[in-house]
């Protein structure tokens, strides 16, 4: 199995521009998290982000850019075509399991609807897949 490519810091895909996730977006992703945190509980297998503080979240965000920059893990922030705050995705490849790991997208509260969702959800899975990660080894799960 070939080792998927490094994604790119930023993407447009169709109506969804991503650009890397850091403290820089602290504010509004804090917003966002708490606004959404009912339907995102339990989204990354844990109780996350139950319970979280603002101090939290911005630490969550440094260490997200931290593994960017070291080529571990990806996450980036979703916007709309005018700059909104949409969500979030990540690609988390496994650290025992080359070629194999798992995605994550959510829409905050108030942009996210089944048609918007289906929608970045495929656009996001045929993107990864071009970079290689084949949605058969790096299932997304979206909320």
């Amino acid at each position: 199995m070939s080792h998927p490519k490094t994604p790119p810091r930023t993407a447009v895909l169709g109506p969804f521009h991503l650009s890397v996730l850091t403290p820089d977006c602290a504010e509004e992703d804090f917003a966002a998290v708490i606004a959404s945190q009912e339907r995102l509980t339990g989204l990354m297998g844990d109780d996350w982000p139950k319970g979280i503080t603002w101090d939290q979240n911005h630490a969550d965000l440094a260490r997200h850019a931290q593994e960017f920059d070291e080529d571990i893990a990806y996450a980036w922030v979703i916007r709309d075509p005018a700059g909104g705050y949409l969500g979030c995705a990540y690609i988390k490849p496994s650290a025992e399991d080359r070629g194999r790991g798992v995605a994550y997208l959510w829409l905050q509260e108030g942009e996210h609807d089944p048609a918007r969702l289906a929608d970045l959800t495929q656009r996001l899975t045929d993107w990864m897949d071009g970079l290689g990660y084949d949605p058969a080894h790096f299932p997304l799960r979206a909320a």
